[in-house]
């Protein structure tokens, strides 16, 4: 069973696990799993939130929140967003290589906010002079920044309530594992839309 509960997040299950053969991935395959963000939580959300992403820690630092926040747009990413999880996640290879932590068990949740998971990129954002606004030095930040997730010496768990689309399918491709609510897809859409996956 997994049972991690910080503040505003709980996720319990009893799965059955997969392996995927292309990645060293595992994904969930259970009836008893159940994704919640508590009422408290909400209630400390400014009303209309500027696109951010942030990290938290519980526990005494065993446990690691990131959480993406862009509610207006289904959390889709903006490229100030991006900037802000390649800092975060430079914070959790230094946070995974504390030895006043090495002794406990650490664990990475990768989690959206307000009933969305991350709708990919957001392409009605107003940040038109940002360095990432190229396409391949986009494809090439998130790709480093989603395999130093992928690579952190710690078990990490994406935690989808509500819809991963696009480039939100593929970031949730980079923790070891992957848990939904009943609600919840992954969808890959590129095809449709004339491109591939680039993270």
């Amino acid at each position: 069973d997994i049972k991690l509960n910080p503040s505003s997040m709980m996720i319990v299950g009893g799965c059955s696990l997969r392996a995927s053969v292309h990645r060293k991935l595992y994904y969930t395959s259970c009836s008893c799993l159940s994704v919640y963000r508590s009422s408290s939580s909400k209630s400390t959300l400014p009303s209309t939130p500027s696109p951010s992403v942030s990290l938290n820690f519980h526990h005494d630092a065993s446990l690691a929140v990131i959480t993406l926040c862009n509610p207006k747009r289904r959390n889709a990413l903006t490229y100030s967003m991006m900037h802000e999880l390649d800092e975060h996640v430079k914070a959790l290879q230094e946070w995974s290589r504390d030895m006043s932590t090495q002794n406990n068990a650490r664990v990475l949740i990768l989690r959206g906010s307000g009933g969305s998971f991350c709708a990919g990129l957001d392409i009605k954002q107003d940040d038109a002079d940002d360095v990432l606004q190229d396409g391949m030095k986009m494809t090439q930040h998130m790709s480093r920044v989603t395999n130093c997730i992928h690579s952190l010496p710690v078990l990490s768990v994406t935690a989808i309530d509500g819809n991963a689309i696009g480039g939100g399918a593929e970031l949730s491709t980079c923790t070891d594992l992957v848990v939904l609510s009943r609600q919840s897809t992954i969808k890959f859409v590129h095809a449709s839309r004339g491109a591939s996956p680039g993270w």
